[in-house]
């Protein structure tokens, strides 16, 4: 099924785990009316958003999107982390919050790359282990 478009993959997916379109949407971080553009085939997924979608539905990236490339989601990863470390210049708080996102994000993608089985078990402040 390698020629299948994208978003005709996002809705067999979608379907074979019994979702709406609502629920993917929330899965993926995502606005529903995104995912209908999306299986409709009229939006393109960026590297961090197709991540999410793929780990949203439990596939790799290149299970979801065999035609994508794997270093321009490093390049992806790459920019947001020079961003970052112009933040970081700023003030402390940017520096913490800035960080604790990247760390999340990336751990999404490892996981959407098939990197890692299950992302990390986020935790608030004040919680054991912060």
């Amino acid at each position: 099924m390698e020629d299948e478009p994208l978003g005709e993959r996002v809705r067999r997916l979608r379907k074979l785990r019994g979702w709406t379109q609502a629920v993917l949407a929330e899965k993926a971080g995502m606005e529903r009316t995104d995912v209908i553009k999306l299986e409709k085939g009229r939006l393109a997924l960026g590297p961090d958003r197709l991540a999410r979608m793929a780990g949203a539905l439990g596939v790799s990236v290149l299970e979801l999107q065999p035609e994508a490339e794997p270093d321009q989601l490093g390049l992806d990863l790459l920019g947001r982390l020079e961003a970052l470390e112009a933040a970081f210049e700023k003030d402390k708080q940017s520096r913490e919050r800035g960080l604790r996102a990247f760390v999340e994000r990336l751990a999404d993608v490892e996981a959407a790359l098939g990197l890692r089985e299950q992302p990390p078990i986020r935790r608030g402040r004040g919680e054991p282990g912060n």
